[in-house]
């Protein structure tokens, strides 16, 4: 079993949905970056479902202290509900 690298083209409608919604709630663009980690979204693009990575900033990652920021979680909660709801009223292009 093993997970390859992804890169998820800013020109997917995921993304362009998910970014419209980040700037609504959070008020500024996000801004797009690169990251290590084992992830299942490989796998679920791979499967040719819609993918992004978004989520709360924290430290600690499966060590004995993990944490995120509870403003960020609540942010990106409201992101991502406004995400699917605009997502899942679209037509696909």
């Amino acid at each position: 079993f093993e997970r390859g690298a992804l890169e998820v083209p800013t020109s997917e409608r995921i993304i362009k949905t998910l970014r419209d919604s980040a700037r609504e709630v959070i008020g500024v663009k996000p801004e797009f970056a690169g990251m290590g980690g084992w992830l299942d979204s490989e796998i679920i693009w791979r499967s040719g479902a819609p993918v992004a990575i978004f989520g709360p900033g924290g430290e600690g990652f499966h060590a004995a202290v993990e944490y995120v920021y509870v403003d960020q979680v609540i942010t990106v909660a409201r992101t991502l509900a406004r995400t699917i709801v605009s997502f899942c009223s679209q037509h696909p292009s």
